[in-house]
């Protein structure tokens, strides 16, 4: 199973979860909704995946400072890929 857990799409700074919606239809992928930022959401990513331990899982992601940090506190396999985005904001993170 594949899902989406970004630090935008899917929190509280995506009114109604538009964004979210948006991926989920272009993708075809679930976007799990949560209120904390990562490394925080740990509970919701074991909720959609219905999984206790989070050794069972794998994070996959371009930031070092959050997705593979998020996955590396949890003792998840961690994957850093090259960015996805390479706007200014980005330049800093991998």
């Amino acid at each position: 199973n594949v899902a989406i857990m970004s630090n935008s799409a899917g929190t509280r700074d995506d009114p109604n979860y538009e964004d979210a919606k948006r991926i989920e239809e272009a993708l075809g992928i679930a976007v799990i909704r949560h209120d904390e930022k990562k490394p925080g959401g740990l509970n919701e990513v074991l909720s959609h995946f219905h999984v206790k331990d989070p050794a069972t899982l794998c994070m996959v992601g371009d930031r070092l400072l959050t997705d593979v940090v998020f996955g590396n506190l949890y003792d998840m396999l961690t994957v850093h890929t090259l960015p996805v985005c390479k706007g200014a904001d980005n330049s800093q993170d991998n």
